[in-house]
Parts: C-alpha cells; structure tokens; sequence
C-alpha cells in the first residue's frame, strides 16, 4: 500500500515537469569547408523565429529553449555562402546536433568613382600701403607693454 502510495505521488509530481517541458535544444559545429577551421561568429538563425546563435572561438553554437517543432536552420557568415537546412527537428528535452560546413566566395563590391575638382587659381597683385596708413613695428622682446593703455592704433615707438 506504501509502495502504491508513493508511486502516485511520485507520478502526480513528476507528470507536469513531463508535460509542460515543451523546449529542446540545437548545436552543433560551424566550419570551413575547404580547410575544416572553425568560422568565429558565425550566425545560426531560426527562420520565422528571434531565436539564434553565434559560434564561439571553436565554432561552437548553442540555441536554447526551442520550442518543439520542424524548423528550417538558416547559417551565415561574411565571405561564405549562406546555406539553409530544412527539416530540421527539436524533440522535447533533447539536443539537436546539427553540423554546418561553409563554402567560401567572394565578396564582389561595386566600383567605386571619385571626382575631385579643382578652383582656378588666379593672381591678385595688391599693396598693404594704403593711403592713411602707417606701418608699426612690433614691441621688442623685453620691452613691456600695455596693451590696454597703448590703445588702438598707436605706435610702439
């Protein structure tokens, strides 16, 4: 009777935690195809989801609380092709391994045009000797002067 007792119990705790754990989870490995070197930051997404990823230094990722379901992966990095995987499914409490391995490409930029234009330089001939006008030296190095008393205009000699 104990033993019936506490199976129940058990049962009748546990049964929710089996119930309402509706999450899964994706990783795996993001590399280069050619050489094999894992790609730092590299972007797993979830199409029509928020949920995604980068990779770590090892090319690592990690996409937690997924709900369950059949997604399509979508994996991008600058200089490689991106590359989408369909079918992809997340079953309730279990890790799915998914490894991606990425082609190079080029990355073609448009041409770039620069115009520059230059002003015409023209000769002005003028004379600092104006009618009224008369030329002041300035003050020589130990020689105090007060400016505020020396007012405007006037001669340092």
């Amino acid at each position: 009777m104990f033993r019936k007792s506490a199976l129940a119990l058990t049962l009748l705790i546990l049964l929710p935690v089996f119930l309402f754990a509706q999450e899964g989870k994706l990783r795996g490995k993001i590399t280069d195809k050619e050489s094999g070197e894992p790609l730092i930051g590299a972007n797993v997404q979830i199409e029509g989801m928020t949920l995604g990823a980068s990779s770590d230094v090892d090319g690592n990722y990690v996409i937690l609380s997924v709900p369950v379901g059949t997604y399509t992966l979508k994996v991008t990095y600058v200089g490689y092709s991106p590359i989408e995987e369909s079918n992809v499914r997340v079953n309730s409490n279990l890790s799915t391994i998914l490894d991606f391995k990425l082609s190079s490409t080029a990355v073609q930029v448009k041409p770039v045009e620069i115009v520059a234009e230059r002003q015409q330089e023209c000769d002005v001939v003028h004379s600092d000797r104006r009618p009224g006008l008369h030329r002041q030296s300035p003050p020589a190095r130990n020689q105090r002067v007060d400016f505020l008393a020396a007012g405007r205009g006037a001669d340092w000699e």
